[in-house]
């Protein structure tokens, strides 16, 4: 017996990201869903902060941008605190 594709759901997958797959999951009965990983917001505190933290929230959050943009990916937020900034 031949298995039949279905173009049309593979095109709507690879067309339509996130939509597609669910039509795909639909048409298909194949109920995994592909999703893009959710972005991050890391902290940073000049006064309060350390480097050493895991920066995830305001009270870990690290001292210097660089070390968090090093710990950050594309499209993750970073939330900078008031405070003065050296360029060291």
């Amino acid at each position: 017996m031949m298995r039949r594709r279905n173009w049309w759901g593979l095109f709507l997958l690879f067309m339509g990201g996130t939509w597609g797959a669910m039509a795909l999951s639909a048409l298909t009965g194949d109920a995994r869903v592909l999703a893009a990983p959710a972005a991050i917001t890391w902290y940073v505190d000049v006064a309060t902060g350390n480097d050493g933290n895991n920066c995830r929230s305001p009270g870990t959050a690290c001292a210097t941008i660089a070390a968090t943009v090093d710990k950050a990916a594309d499209g993750d937020t970073l939330e900078i605190a008031a405070g003065n900034l050296s360029g060291a």
